[in-house]
């Protein structure tokens, strides 16, 4: 087991709970989110990892009192996400988005009870009521969340899929069920997110949805299509 750091709660009867939160040039929307994390009831800590951002993301992060693990270079979600379970010791991680709109604390402690129930699960949030675009993305494809709760036993195989890009999502849920974890859907009433070509512009944000698009992909075909071996 990995030593105890500065940023690790003491192990008592209750278990550990951090919510991790990936961020790249966040500074707009980004404290909300904290906000969220920081007054749900059963999370102990809120670590925000700032991946390589070029605002000041990780001046706001603390300012609303996140602890900010920092990448001087971005290099991606599944990048920040495998930092944080590697420098924070914890026995659930709560992964959340840093452009939510609309989340409260609740909201997160819905996403950490079914945990907590005795039963192998993970759980996942998915978007209800916020609006429709996000709405429908998440009902056509509803693996493909940001929103989750992982327990120590699968978020320590992060550092291993950090190379899978935007496909992270879709690789979460095959570590899960190779695990022999069950996957819950959490609805998250009332929540949406800010959509890339929003934060960019249109042509830059298309580009990026192509970008996580062509990951998922590559996922998808190395997962299902077995290449005739080299003769």
């Amino acid at each position: 087991m990995k030593p105890m750091t500065e940023t690790s709660a003491p192990r008592d009867s209750k278990p550990t709970i951090v919510a991790i939160i990936p961020a790249y040039n966040e500074r707009e929307h980004i404290a909300p989110v904290i906000e969220a994390a920081r007054t749900a009831t059963l999370v102990d800590q809120v670590i925000v990892v700032d991946d390589g951002s070029k605002d000041d993301t990780s001046e706001v992060a603390k300012e609303h009192g996140a602890t900010v693990i920092r990448r001087y270079h971005n290099g991606g979600k599944a990048a920040a996400m495998a930092t944080a379970v590697s420098e924070v010791d914890a026995d659930y991680y709560v992964f959340l988005d840093a452009d939510l709109v609309g989340i409260e604390g609740w909201h997160v402690d819905d996403l950490i009870k079914p945990v907590l129930a005795g039963r192998r699960v993970v759980t996942m949030g998915q978007f209800r009521g916020g609006r429709l675009s996000t709405d429908l993305s998440q009902r056509i494809s509803p693996g493909i969340t940001g929103q989750r709760v992982l327990p120590r036993e699968l978020a320590r195989e992060l550092p291993g899929l950090s190379r899978c890009g935007y496909a992270i999502e879709l690789a979460l849920n095959d570590l899960a069920k190779s695990h022999g974890y069950e996957i819950v859907l959490v609805p998250m009433e009332n929540v949406t997110q800010v959509m890339k070509e929003e934060k960019v512009g249109f042509a830059r944000g298309f580009a990026r949805r192509l970008r996580m698009y062509a990951d998922m992909a590559r996922y998808l075909f190395k997962k299902y299509v077995s290449l005739p071996a080299r003769r």
